[in-house]
């Protein structure tokens, strides 16, 4: 987006002044963060800001916040978000076992229920949309890889959220599995 480092400060005094009450500082003990202690604490945000860890933006970072502010801007480090890019189910539902059981417990991490389209795609489904292309077929994949895991993830990223009935299970599965 090409920001400059004044775009980021202003940016950055925004969001502390507007959601400062509402975001959940990273210098905590991550794993026991669950949607439940974020109820309890008052948070409602993780902002994940990577760009403020940039080295080009270590004098922001130095002069500009104070460390509790600082805490509250997550570096991507501790929210990996590794992107599955293939256009196949059953590859996509292999990676999200593979990723979870090779997270490190201690961090975040967000799994990426996403297909990407490639030519198959595009030359199979000419007259279709992301949506009805990939979004249907990836939400069911991940609606089925939510009953059957026994794992419990963080973040579960989909495309096209509450756009149907298989996306609000989605959505429901993982508020539920915060409360267990």
């Amino acid at each position: 987006y090409e920001f400059k480092q004044s775009d980021h400060e202003q940016l950055v005094k925004f969001l502390l002044i507007h959601f400062k009450n509402k975001l959940c500082s990273w210098q905590q003990e991550i794993s026991k963060i669950s949607l439940a202690s974020l109820q309890a604490s008052g948070a409602r945000l993780i902002l994940i800001y990577p760009a403020i860890f940039h080295p080009s933006n270590s004098h922001l970072r130095n002069t500009k916040l104070d460390p509790v502010s600082l805490s509250y801007l997550w570096p991507r480090s501790l929210c990996p978000t590794p992107w599955p890019d293939t256009a196949s189910t059953s590859k996509l539902r292999l990676f999200l076992d593979n990723k979870l059981r090779e997270r490190n417990p201690g961090i975040f991490f967000i799994s990426q229920g996403v297909l990407t389209p490639d030519w198959k795609t595009i030359l199979f489904h000419p007259f279709s949309n992301l949506d009805t292309a990939c979004g249907e077929r990836s939400n069911k994949t991940v609606r089925q890889w939510l009953k059957e895991m026994q794992m419990r993830p963080n973040i579960v990223i989909t495309d096209f959220v509450a756009m149907g009935q298989c996306s609000c299970d989605i959505i429901n599965s993982v508020i539920r599995r915060n409360y267990e």
